[in-house]
């Protein structure tokens, strides 16, 4: 699963369960999260292409829209060149 995620949402997402399960005054380090990575084989790889160049949008807003305008075509007359060669 390609999931993109970064240091600090790792080391907040830590931060938040150690307070779920008691523990008050747990703050983490980069040091923590160095050896949390290598403990669970996690690598932070750059992202690029299509998924580096989403941006956060709102679908169901872009999904309506892209209806209205589908809607003057035929389905014979609707491509996709997004790739080619």
């Amino acid at each position: 699963m390609d999931v993109p995620i970064s240091g600090p949402i790792l080391i907040e997402k830590g931060e938040q369960l150690a307070q779920e399960l008691g523990h008050t005054d747990c703050k983490l380090s980069g040091g923590w999260l160095d050896r949390f990575k290598q403990r669970h084989g996690i690598v932070f790889k750059t992202m690029s292409g299509e998924a580096a160049s989403a941006k956060d949008i709102d679908t169901s807003e872009w999904e309506e829209t892209l209806q209205k305008i589908l809607a003057d075509y035929s389905p014979r007359d609707i491509f996709n060149a997004d790739e080619t060669g």
